[in-house]
């Protein structure tokens, strides 16, 4: 089943091999179920078109009516993975809030989606702006001295007008690990009325070889993957994160809102990656490369 109108969240799911399979069946079937409104989320499921023998059984699971999904096949980076990941599954959805989890995340509070609208609501009449950032237990960082209000969410939800300032969910110059942090960095140092902590109030637990919940497998175990990048944080240099800042900053300035796509009779400019809910068939705007 497939439905793009009036979405209010995008998760972003990227899965690959078999051993996955349940997890991410619980992921969707947690998530969708305990939503109280889950005709508007959508989930974008990303796969590894060399994963021969785990897409077509994804392609089943997601096929349930149950669940509002879309599944991209591409080829596999792991280099790169944020970029050609989540933030790509990002510029796929159409959802009002986007929020990128893992296979793994299990949802287990009840009328979530009621919870968080609310309250950012509360936040959006405050501020006098649709641009926030949205942290929520994460069963990992939560669990660290300081929490998530000191080291970021790791699955943390951004409104679309802070993704479109991202341009994307997470920073695309950290390639795998730590942009989590890095992207709470850029809100907790230059914009904290935006963030918005729920961490006492909405949960996900996440089934983790990290967390010690499960045995590594061959997707999550480092030796396999090969590759000791994919275990450093990185960093963003300063012009990097001013860059950011001042991304963010134009859209709190300009006043632009994204959500006027959900608005009666009126067309949206087609810029970055916001998506007209208004045309027959749905495309995605690619936004330009920024020059060096």
């Amino acid at each position: 089943m497939r439905n793009t109108s009036l979405i209010d969240f995008t998760i972003v799911i990227p899965s690959r091999g078999m051993t996955r399979l349940p997890y991410l069946e619980n992921c969707l079937e947690t998530f969708f179920s305990k939503a109280t409104s889950p005709e508007k989320l959508e989930a974008i499921v990303l796969l590894d078109y060399d994963d021969v023998d785990y897409i077509p059984e994804v392609l089943k699971v997601c096929s349930n009516e149950k669940y509002n999904t879309q599944v991209i096949i591409k080829k596999r980076d792991i280099v790169e993975f944020n970029k050609k990941y989540q933030n790509h599954g990002a510029q796929c959805g159409t959802g009002r809030f986007v929020w990128a989890l893992n296979d793994e995340c299990e949802m287990t509070t009840p009328n979530w989606d009621k919870i968080i609208l609310g309250a950012a609501q509360e936040l959006e009449d405050k501020n006098d702006t649709s641009l926030m950032y949205i942290a929520v237990s994460d069963d990992t960082h939560v669990h660290v001295e300081g929490g998530v209000m000191e080291w970021g969410c790791c699955f943390p939800i951004l409104s679309l007008s802070a993704a479109e300032a991202i341009n994307g969910v997470v920073p695309s110059e950290i390639g795998n690990w730590g942009a989590d942090t890095h992207l709470y960095n850029i809100f907790k140092n230059y914009f904290q009325e935006l963030v918005l902590d729920l961490s006492a109030k909405v949960f996900v637990l996440h089934h983790s070889p990290h967390n010690g919940r499960r045995e590594a497998d061959e997707t999550s175990n480092t030796g396999v993957l090969g590759s000791t990048v994919l275990r450093t944080q990185g960093h963003l240099s300063f012009a990097e994160l001013e860059r950011y800042r001042y991304r963010i900053q134009m859209v709190l300035d300009s006043g632009e809102d994204p959500f006027c796509i959900w608005k009666k009779d009126i067309q949206p400019e087609k810029k970055g990656f916001i998506k007209s809910l208004f045309s027959g068939k749905r495309k995605v705007i690619k936004p330009k490369k920024e020059k060096e």
